[in-house]
């Protein structure tokens, strides 16, 4: 494939949207280490950004669930665990080779914790 006027378009990769899309492609094309890079520096430049922290932890997950999750954890505790933060730690609950069906529902068992009715809803819907 011809990546460069992707990466091209993509830079400077200065937006949340950006860098997650230069990520899927960096994964695509097998740079794990590059995407992880670029994900750790959005989290530094956007601390309070859920979205590449959810992004690294989905990748990390990848190889080792355990590390997906030590991901997650350190964001809740950064941000005060938003609902995106809850939703991906379900997500790498519920992934085979093993699901934990009790953890995911224990993710959403105190939807009242959200204050915003919208945030409850994507809890509860999943």
């Amino acid at each position: 494939r011809e990546w460069v006027a992707f990466d091209r378009a993509v830079e400077p990769a200065d937006t949340t949207d950006l860098v997650l899309l230069k990520v899927q492609a960096l994964l695509l094309r097998g740079r794990k280490d590059e995407a992880v890079a670029a994900l750790e520096d959005m989290i530094r430049r956007r601390p309070a950004d859920p979205a590449p922290r959810v992004s690294l932890a989905k990748v990390k997950a990848a190889a080792d669930r355990a590390a997906g999750l030590a991901v997650l954890d350190d964001a809740a505790r950064a941000l005060g665990d938003p609902v995106e933060i809850a939703l991906a730690r379900a997500e790498l609950l519920a992934r085979p080779p093993e699901p934990d069906p009790a953890a995911v529902l224990a993710v959403a068992q105190n939807p009242a914790q959200y204050k915003a009715k919208a945030d409850r809803y994507r809890l509860l819907a999943g």
